[in-house]
């Protein structure tokens, strides 16, 4: 694994002149491409009965796109924020991820806020009481349970990967930090806390709206593969956009690909 100076520093690209502001990292596209499949693969996976959802990746392996989403948004952040702590300073970055929570946070809200409104319109008008998703916020009634919704504390089904989102990288900070002193420290320690979270179910947060009352998304678990999409960052960047080839880490991910397709 590479330094994570190597993320700010411009993998390919010609010397700077004397006083040239710092050149800002190149966007991936592969990434938008990727994480935009990823996507429609979960709007796919979230309509009951429909065909196209038997060729979705979970159908053919041990994850799904959520996965996918979560790995990208940790290989992203480093790549938007990683360098800027550099270019811009800590205050600017932080800055920078702030507005972005917030942005993100808005637009959970406001989902929040379409949903229960629109379930409980149809209510109204057809007497029928929903079984799954809000049902568990309008059972509190509906500004209770859309405050409790705002405070993440009920997260309803389907809209509780965005909360999961915020949570990381809000974190991210820290995760860059741990980083700059050694990567695979900041692996190690988060590998240990996502297997901490898979022995220990109770180490989540709360979730009022869940029948176990936890986040379906433990960040305890799920911040592992945030840390690895940004660990993969440093590496792509200091290898001109791509990984490292070794012939053992080729043949281990095509056998364990084979075998999560037969299982």
């Amino acid at each position: 694994m590479t330094r994570l100076d190597d993320l700010e520093r411009p993998g390919a690209a010609a010397p700077r002149a004397a006083g040239e502001a710092p050149a800002k990292p190149v966007r991936d596209a592969r990434v938008d491409v990727v994480r935009g499949l990823a996507l429609l693969t979960i709007f796919i996976d979230h309509i009951p009965r429909n065909a196209p959802a038997l060729l979705t990746l979970h159908n053919f392996g041990f994850s799904d796109a959520a996965e996918i989403f979560v790995l990208l948004a940790g290989y992203s952040s480093m790549i938007a924020y990683g360098g800027l702590f550099r270019r811009a300073g800590i205050r600017t970055a932080l800055t920078r991820i702030a507005k972005r929570c917030l942005r993100i946070y808005l637009f959970q809200a406001g989902l929040l806020l379409a949903t229960l409104v629109i379930v409980r319109i149809w209510m109204d008008l057809t007497g029928l009481t929903p079984r799954f998703g809000v049902a568990p916020l309008l059972q509190m009634g509906l500004l209770p349970g859309l405050l409790r919704g705002l405070a993440l504390n009920a997260l309803p089904n389907y809209l509780d990967i965005l909360p999961l989102y915020i949570l990381l990288l809000a974190l991210f900070p820290l995760i860059y930090l741990g980083m700059r002193r050694g990567i695979w420290g900041v692996l190690g320690l988060s590998g240990a806390l996502w297997l901490a979270a898979n022995v220990d179910h109770q180490l989540n947060l709360p979730n009022a709206a869940a029948v176990d009352d936890r986040w379906y998304f433990n960040p305890f678990a799920w911040q592992f593969l945030f840390v690895i999409g940004a660990a993969l960052a440093v590496a792509v960047r200091a290898h001109d956009g791509t990984l490292p080839r070794r012939g053992w880490a080729v043949a281990a991910a095509a056998a364990y690909l084979a075998f999560a397709f037969l299982q």
